[in-house]
């Protein structure tokens, strides 16, 4: 089974349980789809590495990133280079059904173990441990952080939940407002994802890892996609990563290459939170993170 029919049967899946299915049951469906769809994958990149394995210095292509920051769309990119496919962890993937996140995700000790001889994007949400980063250490793994502007994150973040029955959170925010939301969000995440970015700038190993910004890749996705090939070993030209960037490139708010994705984008705007806060909001966030947006280069000041 190819990597695209695996990720058309994904987005299916997706699409039903967003829209006809009973939250309940759509929970429920979800967490049994888990393992089939994990061996799916697994057999998928076995297949891929056993044609293709020789092409490439790395077999994993780990990608790290708070959640709306950009990571689907770069696995998605990274999955078009032949023979890779995007795998999910499944014991990650419970625990976010359990816990409402993925962001204190510890990674089993021999995790990387399994993926011997298999071509794999991994893409998590996992918080920077000194135990996470340890492992990627010791296997060597070369990986990408990936964050955005906090108060981006947040409206995404609401809108994605909002419109999904089966998230763990969908009874949280599904009668909010999206200015109510964002106060939650604000009130009760806001000093996690610090702590994560945080957690990846301090522990990260500079000479297997690179940071990417979010509002670089959307501003120049050329360049910015470049840069994460070359730090995976891919070998490309100009052309290619050309082509698989207009595949890919938002347009309109949305992913072009195929309308189903929209199931995964909303907007690809950066600064989208100007429409949504109010003065209330922007002291509560200034409050909050205000500090943290000036080390980080989002502000010069408490002006915004």
């Amino acid at each position: 089974m190819s990597n695209k029919t695996i990720t058309n049967i994904e987005l299916w899946l997706e699409n039903i349980t967003n829209t006809y299915i009973p939250r309940g049951f759509a929970k429920s469906l979800r967490k049994q789809l888990i393992y089939p769809r994990y061996l799916l994958q697994l057999m998928a990149s076995w297949n891929g590495f056993r044609v293709y394995g020789e092409r490439y210095p790395n077999n994993i292509l780990f990608i790290v990133g708070i959640p709306k920051s950009g990571t689907t769309w770069l696995e998605e990119m990274l999955a078009t280079y032949p023979g890779f496919q995007s795998v999910m962890i499944p014991e990650m993937l419970k625990h976010e059904m359990i816990e409402g996140g993925s962001h204190n995700f510890e990674f089993p000790k021999y995790i990387f173990d399994r993926f011997n001889k298999k071509l794999v994007v991994l893409k998590t949400h996992s918080h920077g441990s000194t135990h996470n980063t340890s492992l990627l250490r010791n296997y060597d793994i070369r990986y990408v952080i990936m964050y955005r502007d906090l108060r981006d994150v947040a409206i995404s973040h609401i809108h994605f939940v909002k419109q999904r029955p089966w998230h763990p959170e969908f009874s949280e925010y599904f009668h909010l407002s999206i200015q109510d939301g964002i106060r939650m969000f604000g009130e009760m995440k806001l000093h996690q994802y610090v702590h994560w970015i945080e957690s990846w700038h301090i522990n990260r190993d500079p000479n297997i890892s690179v940071v990417i910004r979010y509002e670089e890749l959307i501003s120049n996705t050329i360049k910015t996609f470049g840069l994460v090939a070359t730090h995976y070993g891919l070998k490309y030209t100009k052309e290619e990563i050309s082509a698989i960037v207009k595949s890919f490139h938002f347009s309109n708010g949305s992913i072009k290459e195929d309308q189903r994705r929209q199931v995964h984008f909303r907007k690809g705007i950066s600064g989208d939170w100007k429409n949504y806060f109010t003065p209330e909001l922007k002291n509560l966030y200034k409050e909050k993170i205000g500090k943290f947006l000036i080390e980080f280069n989002y502000e010069k000041d408490f002006s915004w």
